[in-house]
C-alpha cells in the first residue's frame, strides 16, 4: 500500500470480496487506476476468487473436490501464508474451501504476523513461476508455440523501465538450445518466460521479473524450493527475481542455476 492513501488494504480486500457499496467501489476503482501495480495484484486475486467459487459449485462438499479445485485451494493457502494476510476473499469461503480440499485451519495466519510455516513456503514469485510453468507446458510443444524467438523484446516489455530491460542470462552451453520466450502476468506485474531444451535433460523454463515493490531487498543465492509443480530454484540479483524449473532432475537444475546466476549490471 502507499502511505497516506485514502484506500486501505481492508478496502481492497472488501473490493475482492464484493463487500463494498457502489460509491466506495467506484472510489477504489479510481484509486486502482492510479496505481497499476496494485491493480494488477487485485485483478489476479479477483481471478483466483472467481476460479475458486467455480470450484466450490452449488452442491456443497458431499463429493470430494476435483483436482483443479484442490490445486487452487493449495495455491491460495500458500499465498495467504506468505503474505501473512487475514484474507484474500471472504474468510469463511477460504476456510470452507481449504477444509473441503483436505487442509486444516491451523495454518491460517492471524493479523500481520506470518505463521511459522511461512519459513517453508517458497517466495510468491517462485510459486507463480511454478504455476506459469504448469500452464506453459500444456501449450509449449514446438518452437512455434512461443510468441518470441528470443527474449530481448519481452525483456523490455516486462521491465519497469523499457530503457533498462530485464537482464536475461544466456544458456551456459550450446547443449542448451533456446526455444523462445513469452510474457506472463503474475501478482506484481509482468515476467519473461524463457524456454531452453537440452538434448538429454529435457525442457527448462527461466522465469525473470522485476521487484517493483521492494527493489532494495538483499541479493539471494540460488535456493532450492518445493512446490506442487515440482522443485524450483530461485534467486535474486538486485531488483531482479529469477526462478528455474523444468523436466530436468533437481541436481541438473541446481547446476544450471549456479551457472547462469549473476549480479545485476
Amino acid at each position: 500500500m502507499h502511505p497516506f492513501d485514502p484506500i486501505t488494504e481492508d478496502d481492497l480486500n472488501a473490493y475482492i470480496d464484493g463487500g463494498l457499496d457502489t460509491r466506495r467501489r467506484a472510489e477504489v476503482e479510481r484509486w486502482l487506476a492510479q496505481y497499476p501495480d496494485e491493480a494488477a495484484r487485485v485483478m489476479a486475486e479477483l481471478g483466483d476468487a472467481d476460479l475458486l467459487r467455480e470450484g466450490l459449485g452449488d452442491s456443497g462438499f458431499s463429493t470430494p473436490p476435483d483436482g483443479e479445485t484442490r490445486h487452487l485451494a493449495g495455491r491460495l493457502r500458500r499465498r495467504l501464508i506468505w503474505r501473512g494476510a487475514e484474507h484474500v476473499m471472504q474468510r469463511a469461503l477460504v476456510i470452507v474451501l481449504c477444509l473441503a480440499a483436505g487442509y486444516g485451519i491451523s495454518w491460517l495466519p492471524i493479523g500481520a504476523q506470518p505463521s511459522a510455516e511461512a519459513a517453508h513456503i517458497v517466495p510468491l514469485f517462485a510459486d507463480e513461476a511454478a504455476e506459469a510453468f504448469r500452464t506453459a507446458m500444456k501449450e509449449v510443444r514446438t518452437d512455434q508455440s512461443l510468441a518470441y524467438p528470443t527474449p530481448e523484446v519481452p525483456a523490455r516489455l516486462a521491465a519497469v523501465d523499457a530503457a533498462h530491460p530485464l537482464p536475461i542470462p544466456d544458456p551456459p552451453s550450446q547443449r542448451w538450445r533456446l526455444l523462445g520466450a513469452q510474457l506472463a502476468a503474475w501478482d506484481r506485474g509482468d515476467a519473461v518466460q524463457v524456454f531452453w531444451r537440452h538434448e538429454t535433460k529435457g525442457t527448462v523454463m527461466l522465469f525473470v521479473t522485476q521487484d517493483g515493490v521492494d527493489p532494495a531487498e538483499p541479493a539471494m543465492a540460488p535456493t532450492l524450493g518445493h512446490t506442487e509443480e515440482g522443485d524450483v530454484i530461485y534467486w535474486r540479483s538486485g531488483p531482479y527475481l529469477y526462478a528455474l524449473l523444468g523436466t530436468a532432475d533437481t541436481k541438473a537444475l541446481e547446476r544450471l542455476a549456479n551457472l547462469i546466476a549473476r549480479p545485476s549490471p
